[in-house]
């Protein structure tokens, strides 16, 4: 066979193409399947309703949907993509991405400055609106339960520069403080790097009360678990130890507490002796059976949403500023890390990359029996085994689907 040349492939492209001829690609099983349960319990109608005040009639500004706009960030979570230029740009360079958002071919799908003009218009009680949908869901789906919470926290990398910051009395940048301090100090005309090696030496520093940056006022100045020293913000929220739902907000009344707290023995509690029970009582419970069986779950379900959410979500490191708006992009991201439990639960897999794992193993169990039968037939016709129909392999495949190998029904 002749070697391929770039010659061959040269052709005058067609004017006009029918849509019949166009190379259809393979759908994507774990967005069709999203798109099932959001439509089945219109999440269009809903989000339309929710946010019906913000457009207006004819005449005004082209602008996207209200679902084109949720799904959008749901895909940012789904597809561990950190900000909203690339998330327009994922969307316009996939077919699948395509039509998950209902967008044709001869369709421009949204820019980034487009979802986050939208971002910016809606309002925060909206975004919330949407995430308390989703709870609702899982509330009737059976995978909330809210009687056992885990509270914890994490820090978010802020997208701002902590040598840009200045003091909130006076505007002085932190540069121009640090000289005047080394020139008291006896350090003429310092240099950047006379400057680097003092700042490092003196006891310090900073400190939130004193200093903020003037671009992003909510980041507050925090030291990583690095060790290093960064601005970042601090994102909190509960996750149910029953399904490892995440909830932004628990209400309610006769709460228990299991807060591990370093040994202080008995202080004075002259005036608050109500405090005080609840402290002793609270470090009793901590010390019990129930307290170690739930700080395990603690590990297990908590500590992994933490992963879900800014690890493989892509929100370790934020590209907006402002409290309001990391919140708006973090509460779909949460509503996206529960419908993610509904598809594992529906489906089996909670990720759009969980079924390129999913197809591996079945390839390979293929592969496995695949090899185990040539060695049966070589046995057989060695006459070494007596002839039979390997039955047991029939059962191999559904086996491992109810293990979570394929899809169900698969």
């Amino acid at each position: 066979m002749a070697m391929g040349t770039g010659k061959r492939r040269e052709r005058q492209q067609e004017l006009w193409v029918a849509s019949s001829d166009i190379v259809q690609t393979p759908a994507n099983a774990f967005y069709d399947r999203l798109n099932e349960i959001l439509n089945k319990r219109h999440f269009d109608r809903r989000v339309e309703h929710l946010c019906r005040r913000y457009y207006r009639g004819v005449g005004a500004r082209p602008s996207i949907t209200p679902g084109v706009y949720f799904r959008s960030l749901l895909i940012g979570y789904f597809e561990g993509l950190d900000s909203e230029r690339g998330i327009a740009w994922r969307v316009a360079d996939s077919l699948s991405l395509r039509k998950f958002l209902s967008y044709a071919l001869d369709e421009q799908t949204p820019d980034h400055s487009t979802i986050s003009r939208t971002r910016r218009l809606f309002w925060l009680t909206t975004h919330r609106a949407v995430f308390r949908w989703v709870l609702k869901m899982l509330v009737e789906e059976g995978l909330l339960a809210g009687q056992t919470v885990s509270v914890d926290a994490t820090t978010l990398e802020a997208n701002v520069a902590l040598r840009s910051i200045v003091r909130r009395d006076t505007g002085e940048r932190y540069e121009e403080y640090l000289k005047g301090l080394a020139e008291a100090a006896g350090i003429e005309n310092p240099t950047r790097e006379q400057l680097a090696r003092f700042d490092r030496k003196r006891k310090k520093k900073v400190s939130n009360r004193d200093w903020k940056h003037p671009y992003d006022p909510d980041a507050r100045i925090t030291k990583m678990k690095d060790g290093r020293t960064h601005l970042a913000h601090k994102a909190e929220h509960a996750v149910d130890l029953s399904s490892g739902a995440v909830l932004k907000q628990l209400h309610g009344q006769g709460v228990r507490s299991y807060i591990p707290e370093p040994e202080r023995g008995r202080r004075n509690g002259q005036g608050k002796q109500t405090e005080q029970q609840q402290v002793y009582a609270n470090r009793r419970r901590v010390r019990g059976e129930t307290s170690k069986r739930r700080q395990k779950l603690r590990c297990e379900l908590t500590e992994r949403s933490f992963a879900h959410l800014y690890e493989t979500g892509g929100m370790r490191r934020v590209h907006l500023k402002g409290r309001e708006n990391i919140l708006k992009r973090l509460l779909i991201h949460a509503a996206g890390c529960n419908l993610a439990l509904v598809m594992r639960k529906m489906f089996g897999v909670g990720k759009p990359r969980r079924l390129q794992g999913v197809g591996a193993r079945i390839f390979e169990l293929c592969t496995k029996i695949w090899r185990s039968r040539r060695r049966l037939r070589a046995l057989q016709e060695a006459k070494a085994v007596p002839s039979f129909t390997p039955s047991r392999f029939s059962g191999a495949l559904t086996t491992s689907a109810r293990m979570g190998l394929v899809p169900a029904g698969g």
